[in-house]
């Protein structure tokens, strides 16, 4: 990726560059290697405003991080000099939650040459600069999606690991990939599974209405792939998830006035299986290839 251009960037200007004093040597250094990235990528990437910390602490980030962020900037690197959890949880609570300003934290010894290889580094930078693109709203790269007209949807449930009762669901859904890399995205809380079907379902609506707003019409196909799903669920899953997504498709595709509704193909994604699969080639055994899919036999007939 650092010697080619990305499918779509958008450029890095009026941002800030936050490091503290005792990180300069390592935030300066990596700060060319960005630049240097940048230069094979043919990304158009603005000079920072610097902002050098006095020490590390956790206020003295916060206070700069309002400074910046009053000037309204379109992104903020920030150098931590280790992975300590609560100074990370406050610069984003503050920056992407409070703020909506995209951000990128950045851990000292990642920004390090190991035994003086520059070329770690500047993969490390590589990375970097795709995540930032990425968060600006670029995108680094797309495939050839062979079909018009396709929203495809993926949802997944985290739960509370302080509080086992509260979970939070994720909702994300492309706009055509054939025409556009723009997606809509979505985060609830909930305490129930009644909650998570009515999240799902608002969601949809979400998703529908923001691939009419971005092509004037609504999506002939809807994959959705369901994730965070165990075996004692499925059921559930598919008699209240699925018939409420497919009363909201009818309810909302009835406006169209031609009678027609969508394609809807829902996979629930399952991966706690013990199942091992294996290429036999004479007396040796590899794993399977790329793109393999297996579906009979072995497979539970219902699924």
């Amino acid at each position: 990726m650092k010697n080619n251009q990305m499918y779509m960037s958008i450029p890095l200007k009026r941002w800030f560059f936050v490091f503290p004093k005792r990180t300069e040597r390592d935030s300066l250094d990596f700060l060319e290697h960005l630049r240097t990235v940048a230069t094979g990528m043919h990304y158009e990437m603005g000079e920072p405003k610097t902002v050098v910390l006095s020490d590390d602490r956790t206020v003295t980030y916060i206070n700069n991080l309002n400074d910046c962020i009053a000037k309204d900037p379109k992104m903020i690197i920030i150098v931590v000099p280790n992975n300590a959890g609560d100074r990370y949880a406050a610069i984003k609570r503050l920056t992407c939650v409070n703020n909506a300003i995209p951000t990128q934290v950045i851990v000292q010894k990642t920004m390090i040459p190991k035994k003086g290889n520059i070329g770690g580094v500047l993969s490390i930078a590589t990375k970097v600069m795709i995540q930032i693109n990425s968060k600006l709203g670029g995108a680094p790269w797309m495939i050839n999606f062979p079909l018009k007209g396709t929203m495809t949807i993926g949802f997944d449930v985290t739960h509370d690991t302080s509080d086992r009762s509260k979970s939070y669901g994720a909702f994300v859904a492309s706009m055509d990939l054939k025409e556009t890399v723009k997606y809509y995205s979505a985060a609830t809380h909930h305490k129930d599974g009644n909650e998570m079907s009515q999240n799902i379902d608002t969601h949809l609506i979400g998703a529908l209405k923001a691939f009419r707003q971005t092509h004037g019409c609504l999506p002939e196909r809807v994959f959705f792939y369901r994730d965070g799903v165990g075996d004692g669920q499925i059921e559930y899953v598919h008699s209240q998830e699925v018939g409420r997504l497919v009363q909201t498709l009818s309810s909302i595709y009835s406006t169209r006035g031609d009678g027609k509704t969508p394609k809807f193909t829902f996979i629930i994604v399952n991966k706690r299986i013990n199942t091992r699969i294996f290429q036999c080639e004479g007396s040796r055994f590899s794993n399977p290839n790329a793109g393999t899919i297996v579906d009979d036999v072995i497979t539970l007939p219902e699924r």
